[in-house]
């Protein structure tokens, strides 16, 4: 029986999580869905008619993806893929500086 990635991969963060535990929780989500993509993308090498495989893969690749814009928020990524000009990183908490 074949899961949906959100099943594994919530979207909500649990109630009064503070960031760094969202962080935490993304990035342990993140980490997942790589491992599930990469195992699933070695075994397609061999199996490339396998149309449940392929499902699977292109499933966890749109949760990555999801994953990724999520955790780009979170982190205040400074890509350059950013809307606007304006270095945000700046006016947040560094990542080593507590939040409570």
């Amino acid at each position: 029986m074949e899961k949906n990635p959100t099943e594994f991969f919530p979207s909500e963060p649990a109630e009064k999580e503070d960031s760094c535990a969202q962080k935490r929780r993304l990035l342990q989500a993140l980490r997942v869905c790589t491992f599930a993509l990469t195992e699933a993308r070695l075994y397609l090498d061999t199996h490339p008619s396998d149309s449940q495989a392929l499902a699977f893969y292109r499933a966890h690749e749109e949760e990555r993806l999801r994953l990724e814009k999520e955790w780009a928020r979170l982190a205040n990524d400074t890509s350059t893929d950013t809307p606007n000009d304006c270095w945000d990183y700046v006016r947040t908490p560094w990542p080593w500086q507590s939040e409570a």
